[in-house]
């Protein structure tokens, strides 16, 4: 399942985005991440961690 499928489900099911981070690959410079939308940020990463809250 790719990041966006999975916070798109959770919201779904009534559960609010609180906070996400990134693991970055491990030739990709954080620094030039600032500037892109979320949905390019998780699919440059290798692995994207949301914290979500039931609402």
């Amino acid at each position: 399942m790719m990041p966006w499928e999975f916070r798109e489900l959770m919201q779904m099911n009534g559960f609010t985005l609180i906070d996400q981070d990134y693991v970055w690959k491990q030739d990709f410079n954080e620094k030039l991440s600032v500037s892109l939308p979320v949905d390019l940020k998780e699919a440059l990463s290798f692995s994207t961690i949301y914290l979500f809250q039931k609402s």
